[in-house]
C-alpha cells in the first residue's frame, strides 16, 4: 500500500510521511527554513571527505535497483524478441509487412 501511494505522489500530511519513514524530521509550521538552514550549517561543518563519502553512499543505494531493473528489462527483451508471438505481433502491427 505504501509504495503505491508514494508512486501516485499525492499530498500527504507531514506526520504521515514521518510515520512511514519518508521523512526523518518534521519542522513546526513556519519553521521549515530555519530547520533547513540549521541542517545546512551542520553539513557544512563536516569534513568535505565525509560529505563526499555520504553522498556516494546515498547515490549508490538510491540507484541500486535501477541498475538491476535495466538489466532485467534488457534480458527479457532479448529473450522474447525472436519468439513467434513477438514476431507475429510486429508483423500484424505493421500490417502484415516485414
Amino acid at each position: 500500500m505504501g509504495t503505491r501511494r508514494v508512486e501516485a505522489a499525492p499530498k500527504m500530511p507531514a506526520r504521515q510521511a514521518l510515520d512511514w519513514g519518508l521523512a526523518e524530521e518534521v519542522a513546526p509550521s513556519g519553521a521549515a527554513l530555519d530547520a533547513a538552514l540549521e541542517l545546512a550549517r551542520a553539513a557544512c561543518a563536516m569534513p568535505p571527505v565525509i560529505m563526499t563519502m555520504s553522498k556516494q553512499a546515498i547515490y549508490a543505494t538510491a540507484n541500486a535497483n535501477l541498475h538491476v531493473n535495466s538489466f532485467t528489462d534488457a534480458d527479457v527483451a532479448m529473450l522474447v524478441f525472436d519468439a513467434d508471438e513477438a514476431v507475429n505481433a510486429r508483423e500484424e502491427f505493421r500490417g502484415g509487412k516485414s
